[in-house]
């Protein structure tokens, strides 16, 4: 009988190692994306003192400049989530000819969306700039996040490439590479970072920051042309149409 109890137990235990494979996956999924997150901040954290040891000038400087990146970078992280939520969609349902095409939307996507604040920035940086200090106030601090958005801010385009790829990334569950990815950044902006603060000041963080946005970008492109972040599946529909 259906409802024997052998084929309840038998039933129950199907369940239970349903359940523990879902619990793994989405752990291991969760553990990796947590993992980026801590080497991100980590890069931060790390720079830091550095920063502090240029003087209370940078130190106040360096936080305005941090709001003024989150201001521009908040735009185009949260318009990329909907290609790693999109991309996720075509691999459950096996349409992975649309993920190339939503790349480059999104792309677009990203960069239309952040040009009016971005340019805002960029052109009128003494009006942007004077919003967080005091009126009048044109002291150093002043000039140190004025230079970062006339020198480091047009290059955030790289950086908007990264975010994009580390969305289709996570989407495609390709996490080794996000992790790679980031990874690779964080340790191009501490190391040249620091370097480069210890000769140039404040400066040279700006050039840690374009540095590192620059070779994760080239990496994420390449790591995107030679298609080793595609599942097997995809690697063997793109070779048979007819698939």
């Amino acid at each position: 009988c259906y409802f024997s109890p052998c084929n309840t137990n038998s039933h129950q235990y199907q369940s239970a190692n349903k359940h523990r494979s879902y619990i793994k996956s989405a752990f291991s999924s969760s553990a990796a994306v947590m993992l980026q997150q801590m080497i991100m901040y980590f890069a931060s954290a790390s720079i830091s003192p550095f920063v502090n040891g240029i003087g209370s000038t940078a130190s106040a400087a360096y936080t305005v400049i941090l709001k003024i990146y989150d201001f521009n970078a908040n735009i185009y992280q949260n318009s990329s989530k909907v290609l790693s939520n999109y991309t996720a969609q075509c691999m459950g349902s096996e349409k992975y000819r649309s993920i190339p095409k939503a790349v480059r939307t999104a792309l677009i996507q990203g960069i239309v969306f952040v040009s009016p604040a971005l340019l805002t920035c960029v052109f009128f940086t003494d009006s942007v700039t004077s919003l967080f200090f005091p009126s009048g106030d044109t002291g150093e601090a002043f000039g140190y996040v004025a230079a970062f958005s006339k020198l480091c801010l047009p290059f955030m385009l790289f950086n908007i490439v990264n975010n994009l790829f580390h969305a289709l990334f996570r989407g495609a569950n390709a996490l080794n590479f996000l992790v790679t990815s980031t990874a690779l950044s964080a340790a191009v902006r501490i190391a040249v970072s620091i370097i480069c603060i210890l000769k140039l000041g404040i400066y040279g963080l700006f050039i840690g920051w374009i540095a590192s946005w620059i070779i994760e970008c080239i990496f994420a492109v390449l790591v995107y042309i030679s298609k080793k972040w595609q599942p097997i599946k995809m690697q063997s529909a793109q070779k048979n149409p007819g698939i």
